[in-house]
């Protein structure tokens, strides 16, 4: 298991490919970025928007990675949730991800439900030991149910949050 230091670190990020120039993939500049295909080399598209896609949604994806490799990007799994993961989007999402078979997904850390009520915000975790346990639960969970490497992906924070007993990390 890594160790977290700088170190393990870097021999993690070199194992992973290197992709060229990428984008995000948004629907209202989609033609513009097919036209481009000598030009972008991968895109991250959100999940959320090919989760429980219909049959045509399905197969823009498809055609999308017929062009591109893609890279999914997920908004909801609640990686920082201390009651657990959002179950129903990490199925979904393993679904996605393994029909896509990138060299790595991503997700936030942060949580987007509270006592099962999917709040509809990237809210920042507390940084406490609490929830380090969590988080660091719920990744692992994520990671064997998807089974591809996983890049985390850290919020803003508007305001410094009183109940944090440590720093975020400077990496």
């Amino acid at each position: 298991m890594p160790d977290g230091t700088k170190e393990t670190r870097e021999i993690l990020v070199s194992q992973l490919p290197v992709l060229g120039v990428g984008m995000g993939y948004r629907d209202p500049i989609g033609d513009l970025i097919l036209d481009r295909k000598d030009e972008i080399d991968f895109l991250e598209v959100t999940a959320d928007h090919f989760l429980e896609s219909t049959e045509n949604r399905k197969k823009f994806l498809d055609k999308l990675r017929s062009e591109y490799v893609l890279i999914p990007h997920g908004l909801n799994l609640s990686l920082g949730s201390a009651e657990g993961l959002n179950n129903e989007y990490l199925r979904y999402l393993s679904e996605l991800v393994k029909h896509l078979s990138p060299p790595w997904w991503s997700e936030h850390i942060a949580f987007t439900k509270a006592g099962n009520i999917e709040i509809g915000h990237l809210s920042p975790i507390p940084f406490n030991s609490e929830s380090l346990s969590a988080i660091c639960e719920n990744i692992k969970i994520a990671i064997e149910e998807i089974g591809f490497p996983l890049i985390l992906e850290n919020i803003t924070y508007n305001v410094d949050l009183p109940w944090s007993e440590m720093e975020e990390s400077k990496y």
